[in-house]
């Protein structure tokens, strides 16, 4: 069972603030209170299980359109345990590839959270 577990602090220091599965696709508008993670609270992330090909998108507003800035996480090969230590810089390894695609808002503020699993 893949889990996303997310973290207030950058390189998953601080809180941490919620979990989502990466088997299945989802996608999250954060300021719903069903939300599993608080609007703007994530900084970091800690990936568990996670399948080769998952697709995590990080959008900096409500809405995942055009304009909105947004975080790509793509997972290259099967992880086990894997931190992305930040989502307002670029990255990658053999494990994982985080993109930052410039957009309106704040870098790294993450307000929606959209999930394609493998």
């Amino acid at each position: 069972m893949g889990e996303i577990r997310f973290y207030e602090g950058p390189e998953c220091t601080q809180h941490y603030i919620g979990k989502i599965s990466s088997n299945i696709d989802s996608n999250w508008n954060l300021s719903l209170v069903s939300a599993p993670v608080g609007d703007g609270a994530a900084k970091s992330c800690w990936l568990f299980d996670v399948k080769k090909g998952v697709r995590i998108r990080l959008y900096n507003s409500q809405v995942a359109d055009d304009e909105a800035g947004c975080t790509e996480i793509l997972v290259k090969a099967d992880v086990d345990n894997k931190k992305v230590l930040h989502f307002d810089s670029v990255h990658a390894d053999d494990d994982v590839e985080v993109k930052v695609h410039a957009g309106k808002g704040d870098a790294g503020k993450v307000s929606r959270i959209e999930v394609t699993a493998a």
